[in-house]
């Protein structure tokens, strides 16, 4: 069964970008998320934490992480809600769905269209960035 790039259990939000075949393409793809995540939400901070086998952690704050992972070429950069006392649950899905249009305008470069029976995704480049 084919399979295509995984991304954390719970993402409300998943960007798909490629990847070159340069060696330190993934680095880039990280350093610029990174960077880019911490001047737009500055509540962000460094994380190393692997959810699972594939899906690295490397941004947290109160209400949520940012981590990437990536298969054959093909990142995936999401966006998971942290469990927070029931009292923030609204703070914190209101504060994510105020940063999730700008999160997929950042890190978006395909659009996932469908996946076949077999476990292989399609995708296509997404307009008007």
């Amino acid at each position: 069964m084919g399979r295509s790039v995984s991304y954390a259990s719970g993402a409300v939000s998943v960007c798909y970008r490629t990847m070159t075949d340069d060696p330190y393409a993934f680095t880039m793809i990280e350093e610029d998320v990174v960077e880019s995540s911490k001047s737009q939400w500055p509540s962000f901070y460094d994380v190393d934490k692997w959810l699972g086998r594939e899906n690295h952690a490397i941004l947290e704050n109160r209400y949520a992480q940012i981590g990437m992972s990536e298969y054959c070429g093909l990142v995936s950069v999401w966006l998971v809600p942290l469990d927070v006392d029931d009292r923030e649950v609204g703070l914190r899905d209101q504060w994510i769905a105020s940063i999730r249009p700008r999160f997929e305008k950042f890190f978006s470069e395909l659009v996932k269209v469908g996946t076949f029976s077999n476990g292989e995704s399609v995708y296509q480049r997404r307009t008007g960035k």
